[in-house]
């Protein structure tokens, strides 16, 4: 029989109970107010033109407070604040910060992200202060909108809250937070401080950001490994490094149409990725003008190290990006970023009501591994390696759309380690993507996968319906329960597994039909492992098919 190992309704509840927990790390209820003293707000300067609103700054450093700015202020230079203290930013209504609109150097190749040398930033903050922003947008900046460097000594939780805040028209990003690799190009400094950071955003909006460019050396005719220094700037940019965690809680909020990835998060060291989304829209992202052999996602997170990613996604869309369109990638390297590490971060993800459609390549991709790439001098790719991890993809997903991939597959899962891709998806639908699959599971290692799926469509697909593969020593467990996988270019559902494992499968009042002489199921068994499938009710057109030590048990 089906040995379920996970309850249905379990996974969700716990992620929402989670989500909302008082001593979570991730607080969506969180007041930005309590970030500096109802003192520091009653007292607050007011400024209305650039010189008054750094003087204004300059005092905040001081001992924290509250800085009020009121109507359209033009920079001709970045305003900055260099301080712990906390720091609030009020708008007036319709309070602008505007530039500076000025030439600005290529940043660093190297990682290493410019600081004082951009002089088209908006504000330049150095220090670990908690920041809020209210009412205000920045605009029009060369640079960063804000550029948020921290100490190498910070320490605890470096808070950042934003609510009805935009950001449009950014050179490069419009807020980058920086806790990796700072200073100048010409001076690099290796932050990676204790310090975690929590980003806490209602009803912000970042556009139109990452179009920078030196028209007198274009990236767009370098190979993919020579990078580019006007590329990769992103709507929001978090990088964290050292023991220190990333945390998030977004309610409306929307990335859309920026040159870069909507939004990045990238965590090296000891911490992880949490966070809850809830009301978002990242959407048309990733354009990347400068350089077109680096497409770009709308929600992405990159974590490398012991640490996992926990995200909880309701209510919101990631549709039309021009590479993935959520992307979450988990590989367990040390902080050098090159050796296999011996931690194991799970990658779990929640989603419920999520739209993910007309992506150009994969519309949801979850990966753990990590794909070494070796270039030449001429940027052309000589080797790749990929490594894999132990942690576990964990899925919880209830009434996702993820159809319509313009070059890539509705949803793929992988894990290259010796975790299990493991959860549940209901009520989704996988179908009308081109060239590819509708829903792909990998595991490549001795995990297993472990999977229910109910009311799933993975149908009119140029690929196959639904594919599962797991190469290792684990098994294949899963449970399909009123679905259909019906006029896909190729099986409607295969599964492949190699190695001492085996098949475990219920399919029970669902429809399998293979089209133009494709086939409608097909289980493959190889090496020393046996598979048992049981179907019952529903339709199979053609009669199944199987390849090695496979049993059907065919009930009416």
């Amino acid at each position: 029989m089906y040995r379920r190992s996970l309850r249905i309704a379990s996974v969700f509840t716990l992620a929402l109970a989670w989500a909302a927990c008082s001593d979570s790390p991730v607080q969506p209820t969180l007041d930005e107010s309590d970030l500096v003293s109802a003192e520091s707000q009653k007292h607050g300067s007011v400024a209305s033109d650039a010189s008054s609103l750094q003087k204004a700054l300059d005092a905040a450093a001081e001992g924290g407070g509250q800085v009020r700015v009121r109507g359209t202020i033009v920079l001709e230079e970045p305003l900055t604040y260099q301080s712990d203290k906390p720091l609030v930013l009020q708008g007036s209504h319709s309070a602008r910060i505007v530039g500076p609109a000025v030439q600005i150097d290529a940043p660093s190749n190297s990682g290493s992200r410019v600081g004082e040398e951009t002089a088209g930033d908006g504000l330049q903050i150095l220090g670990a202060p908690n920041l809020t922003v209210r009412n205000l947008t920045f605009e029009g900046q060369s640079g960063h909108g804000i550029y948020f460097e921290l100490t190498d000594d910070a320490s605890g939780t470096v808070r950042v809250g934003m609510t009805h805040t935009r950001f449009v028209g950014q050179g490069l990003s419009g807020m980058w937070i920086e806790d990796q690799t700072g200073g100048s190009e010409s001076a690099p400094e290796i932050i990676e401080s204790s310090a975690s950071i929590f980003l806490n955003l209602r009803n912000v909006s970042v556009s139109g950001t990452g179009f920078a460019e030196d028209d007198a050396r274009s990236c767009r005719s370098l190979a993919e490994g020579l990078g580019c220094s006007f590329a990769d700037f992103d709507g929001f940019r978090i990088n964290e490094g050292g023991d220190g965690n990333i945390t998030f809680a977004f309610q409306n909020v929307g990335f859309t149409e920026n040159a870069g990835d909507g939004i990045e998060f990238d965590e090296t060291g000891s911490g992880g990725v949490r966070g809850v989304v809830r009301g978002a829209d990242f959407s048309r992202n990733g354009e990347q003008p400068q350089f077109p052999e680096d497409l770009e996602d709308g929600f992405d997170i990159d974590e490398a190290g012991p640490g996992g990613i926990h995200v909880a996604m309701l209510n919101s869309r990631v549709n039309d990006n021009t590479d993935e369109g959520i992307d979450l990638d988990e590989s367990d390297l040390d902080e050098a970023g090159q050796d296999v590490a011996v931690g194991a971060g799970d990658v779990f993800f929640s989603a419920r009501r999520v739209v993910a459609t007309g992506n150009a390549d994969e519309n949801i991709k979850i990966s753990d591994f990590v794909e070494v790439v070796t270039f030449d001098a001429n940027g052309e790719e000589v080797d790749a390696e990929v490594l894999g991890g132990a942690g576990d993809i964990i899925l919880a997903m209830a009434h996702v759309t993820a159809d319509g991939s313009a070059e890539g597959r509705g949803a793929r899962f992988e894990e290259f380690g010796q975790g299990d891709v493991r959860g549940y998806i209901r009520n989704s639908s996988f179908s009308g993507n081109s060239e590819d699959d509708g829903l792909r599971v990998d595991e490549e290692d001795d995990g297993s996968i472990d999977l229910k799926l109910w009311r799933i469509d993975a149908s009119r697909n140029d690929g196959q319906g639904l594919q599962m593969t797991e190469n290792g020593a684990g098994d294949i467990l899963a449970y399909l329960f009123r679905s259909t996988f019906t006029d896909n270019d190729n099986t409607a559902v295969e599964m492949e597994e190699e190695d001492a494992g085996g098949h475990t499968v219920v399919i029970r009042g669902s429809t399998l039909v293979g089209s133009d002489g494709e086939e409608s199921l097909d289980v493959i068994e190889t090496d020393d492992g046996s598979s048992h499938v049981v179907i019952r009710g529903g339709t199979i057109d053609p009669a199944p098919v199987s390849e090695g030590d496979v049993t059907f048990e065919i009930q009416p």
